[in-house]
């Protein structure tokens, strides 16, 4: 009896995947694919899930960032990096 309850929770979770449109299957979260039987069944289907992290979101930033201030700083001979980390620092009366 139980594992003809998982043979038919498994079958339906199956069903589910197959039936997720493409645009759906984007919005996705790993909690939600974990519930659905996790990454391996989706792989096992045919069905490609890539998660956007929170850190490669922000190590593609940093990377996009790091590029444009490479561009920006060889075009300025170096000099925008000197000088802002030459910057005087504020005196108490001008605070």
């Amino acid at each position: 009896m139980q594992a003809e309850l998982w043979a038919a929770d498994f079958e339906s979770k199956i069903e589910t995947i197959l039936s997720i449109k493409p645009k759906k299957l984007k919005n996705l979260s790993p909690a939600k694919v974990e519930e659905l039987g996790g990454i391996a069944l989706f792989q096992k289907l045919g069905v490609d899930v890539d998660f956007l992290t929170y850190k490669a979101l922000a190590n593609e930033y940093m990377n996009q960032w790091w590029e444009k201030m490479k561009i920006h700083s060889g075009a300025l001979n170096s000099g925008l990096m000197y000088s802002i980390t030459s910057l005087p620092k504020a005196s108490k009366q001008a605070i």
